[in-house]
């Protein structure tokens, strides 16, 4: 058994060596063209690396037949990588739009952000550095053949990760939140570590103001009645987000009653109400009659999650949802209809209105105000301000979390 953890140790060296050089290769093509070489040998190479760490790692804990001093640092190298690599992947598609942030493949990201290239190659050099240190010292590697099982190692190891979870799992997990939430939504959204935020930018050209306001469905009372009383005002004009229905295409009416209940929060419907003699109020938002008939079956599946009264019901439902965005090319009609038919909608109607009025006030989602504020750059608008709202703490969400799995 010894022997043959051994031949192992030194079996993966090879292994990493060969693969450290191809991801090398690839990555620096990837930077430079956008493209791979040698994706399908690179695949290959990664399962072996991954499937061999996962070896070396049990051998490392549970014997003592490889000196730690060795081993360890690749083993964690190629750890860290992934840990730290991860949130840092939220930020390489910031520019692009809401299609592109979905469509990029590896390669394409590389070449468009060039920083995060360099970073996997720095990485992935570090690791060949160990890789290549082990093969050369081979012959000095002085391993314990005559020991099987250490029961040191694996206590010490079990604690220190109990330790470490303990300590970085939550604050790495809301840095994930935080990078996917702002790269997303191109700054409209925010989130800390404590909070989600609300930003208004507010742009300005021959005297009239274009306010960009980013908006989420559920949220804390307060911040909803507080924008209420916040944008009113004379020569001011609001378009607000809301898709009519005519022609009751959609079965399920839109409604995150239910969602934000659960988690303690409140709805943009309920809470964000604007007395019509305060604001110029004009609906240019489309209905759903101008939407594709496969649009019409997505936003249906989606809405059956919504109405889920039970986790059980809710699994299922989702179940079929994605079979429904897999089916139809969920995101491609999603795009063409949901984002780009309205984004020009908004769009002509600003150009409209910003001739009669002073400030106008756009409080849609965030995945639509990207379009509309590169439309405003383009177009010479220069951004005054910017006003950020907190939209309510996570910490509320989890003790309702918390208090909905203690009823179940």
């Amino acid at each position: 058994m010894n022997d043959f953890i051994v031949r192992f140790s030194k079996i993966f060296i090879i292994i990493l060596i060969v693969y450290s050089i191809i991801a090398i290769c690839d990555d620096l093509n990837g930077i430079m063209s956008g493209k791979s070489f040698l994706s399908d040998i690179r695949l290959t190479a990664n399962a072996l690396v991954f499937i061999n760490s996962f070896f070396l790692a049990v051998f490392l804990i549970f014997t003592s037949v490889l000196p730690l001093k060795f081993f360890l640092p690749p083993l964690i190298i190629f750890i860290f990588k992934g840990i730290v690599i991860f949130p840092l992947s939220f930020y390489t598609t910031r520019g692009l739009d809401f299609e592109q942030k979905f469509s990029y493949d590896y390669y394409n990201i590389l070449n468009y952000a060039k920083w995060y290239g360099a970073i996997l190659v720095l990485f992935t050099l570090t690791q060949l550095f160990f890789a290549f240190y082990l093969k050369l010292n081979n012959d000095k590697i002085i391993y314990n053949k005559k020991a099987v099982f250490n029961f040191k190692r694996p206590v010490v190891s079990i604690l220190s990760l109990i330790v470490i979870f303990s300590v970085f799992a939550g604050p790495y997990f809301m840095l994930n939140i935080t990078s996917f939430v702002n790269n997303l939504t191109n700054g409209f959204l925010k989130a800390d570590s404590t909070s989600f935020y609300s930003v208004e930018k507010i742009y300005s050209k021959n005297n009239t103001d274009i306010s960009l306001l980013g908006m989420i469905h559920i949220g804390d009372k307060e911040f909803y009645e507080k924008l209420s009383k916040n944008i009113v005002g004379n020569k001011k004009l609001l378009l607000p987000e809301g898709i009519s229905d005519k022609n009751d295409l959609l079965k399920i009416k839109p409604d995150y009653k239910n969602l934000s209940k659960s988690i303690g929060l409140n709805t943009q419907a309920e809470n964000f109400k604007i007395e019509k003699d305060s604001i110029d109020i004009k609906n240019v938002d489309i209905d759903t009659s101008e939407f594709d008939e496969k649009t019409i079956t997505i936003i249906n599946s989606i809405l059956k999650v919504l109405e889920s009264k039970s986790r059980a019901e809710v699994n299922q439902n989702l179940v079929y949802s994605n079979e429904v965005m897999r089916e139809y090319n969920g995101m491609f009609y999603i795009k063409k209809d949901i984002i780009d038919k309205r984004n020009d909608k908004i769009i002509d109607a600003i150009d409209k209105y910003s001739k009669e009025y002073n400030h106008i006030i756009v409080p849609w989602g965030a995945l639509h105000l990207d379009a509309i504020e590169k439309h405003l750059i383009e177009n010479n608008y220069v951004i005054k301000n910017t006003i950020t709202r907190k939209v309510f703490d996570f910490i509320t969400i989890f003790e309702n979390i918390i208090a909905l799995k203690g009823k179940v």
